[in-house]
């Protein structure tokens, strides 16, 4: 891969969004059972890796997507792309700091 970070963009995009669906597809396999014993899963080795398989690609998305941020700043694009992939995935704000508002709790 080129050292350049516009010609790495479409790469770790494409890696990106391979993660986004892993993630999603093990969300949506993972049997409700082990997601409410989730950190109490005792002997049972099928609930230790659904639950591990889970958390590990949880936190390859948010390296990727740091990556993929970085890459994108360093190439000039600034925070846009960044957020409008937020919003399209419904969690827009998610980098933004929390208002304080009057009278709620910090």
């Amino acid at each position: 891969m080129a050292g350049r970070p516009r010609k790495m963009l479409a790469r770790v995009t494409a890696l990106e969004e391979a993660t986004f669906q892993l993630a999603l597809d093990i969300c949506e396999a993972r049997p409700q059972q082990y997601v409410e014993r989730e950190g109490d899963e005792r002997d049972d080795e099928l609930a230790t890796w659904w639950n591990r398989s889970s958390r590990n690609v949880q936190i390859t998305l948010i390296a990727i997507g740091e990556l993929l941020g970085a890459l994108e700043r360093k190439a000039g694009l600034g925070e846009a792309p960044e957020r409008r992939r937020l919003a399209e995935r419904g969690v827009e704000g998610y980098n933004e700091p929390e208002e304080n508002t009057e009278g709620a709790p910090t």
